[in-house]
């Protein structure tokens, strides 16, 4: 198998009400191990690609989610989340490739937005004062 059978592209939907992906989160997200890039081109959709072997679809979610984000719960999104769960965890299997670990990854997640939120003034971002 070829490396670029390996890297995954895919669209994340968010809703609203909140007030989208800032430039911050799509930083913290490039950070992860296996995110090769994020490209928003809105505030409510945005592309990110990835390295498979390192990290999976169900992890960004979850990492996002985890992140105060509002993923889109439409039945579209769902459906098409489902399909790439389904793949992802095929070829992962197939090629002997460890699953996930969730445990890890929300650690490494949560150094990551720590990171970033050490020290930084928060005025004028409106969902911090509800987090």
């Amino acid at each position: 198998m070829k490396a670029d059978d390996f890297i995954k592209q895919r669209e994340i939907r968010l809703r609203g009400p909140h007030p989208g992906l800032s430039d911050e989160t799509v930083m913290m997200l490039a950070e992860l191990p296996g995110v090769l890039s994020v490209t928003p081109p809105n505030r409510q959709t945005f592309s990110v690609s990835y390295d498979l072997r390192q990290i999976c679809l169900r992890d960004i979610l979850q990492i996002l989610e985890g992140w105060g984000q509002h993923l889109d719960a439409s039945l579209w999104s769902k459906l098409r989340y489902a399909l790439a769960f389904y793949s992802e965890d095929a070829q992962r299997e197939t090629l002997l490739l460890p699953m996930s670990q969730p445990e890890a990854l929300r650690d490494l997640a949560a150094h990551v937005h720590a990171r970033h939120h050490h020290g930084s003034n928060h005025k004028g971002q409106t969902w911090d004062r509800y987090l």
